[in-house]
């Protein structure tokens, strides 16, 4: 009877440790639905409440890569909607907590919003450095994932700089990534149009007079 008391309470610790699991997992998916519906709207509070809350969960429960995600939507978040200073503040206490960390993950995914800010205020060779250091880590760590994004980046870059056989080898690598979203197409097309656009009118017109 002592041990079947035992068993009945070990029962009794697992299910209640599966039920307290899955609650976090439940937890995890609906903040990570709310961090996506708020980042496209202006209510800074229920964003920053809401991954916060995400990144405590994913701290707690070992989800490296949303506790990531979670920290570079905010800095990207913060850059756009609030303060381009305070947003990149955020980036850097990512990177150095990642660094700290040796998170493979966190470098890569911190490299790739600092770049998007730095691009953003101009400082362009600062930015296709840290794509170009996001790119590294991806083919060295997450070959799973891909580049489309860290080339776009590239070609707007390169696009800038009036380069305009850079920016469509760049486009034609993005459109050669496996599993790219729609709107990284959609980018990718538009810089391969817009590149091919610009060299065909900058041919010499040879119909002659």
């Amino acid at each position: 009877k002592r041990w079947f008391n035992v068993a009945l309470m070990l029962c009794g610790l697992a299910i209640s440790s599966a039920a307290q699991e899955a609650s976090v997992k439940a937890d995890i998916e609906r903040l990570t639905k709310e961090m996506y519906q708020f980042f496209s709207t202006d209510s800074v509070e229920r964003f920053m409440g809401a991954t916060d809350s995400l990144k405590a969960l994913c701290l707690m429960t070992g989800d490296e890569t949303t506790f990531y995600k979670a920290w570079s939507n905010q800095a990207n978040y913060i850059f756009t909607r609030v303060s381009r200073e305070k947003g990149l503040a955020i980036a850097r206490e990512e990177r150095a907590y990642a660094e700290k960390h040796d998170s493979k993950y966190g470098l890569y995914t911190s490299s790739n919003s600092y770049a998007s800010m730095l691009s953003g205020i101009g400082m362009i060779d600062e930015a296709e450095k840290a794509l170009f250091q996001a790119i590294d880590y991806q083919r060295r760590f997450f070959p799973s994932e891909n580049s489309a994004f860290e080339y776009i980046g590239l070609a707007k870059i390169e696009h800038n700089r009036h380069h305009y056989e850079k920016t469509i080898e760049y486009a034609k690598k993005t459109l050669a990534e496996k599993d790219v979203k729609p709107i990284h197409l959609l980018h990718a097309y538009n810089y391969l149009c817009s590149g091919l656009g610009e060299l065909a009118s900058a041919q010499p017109d040879n119909k002659g007079l």
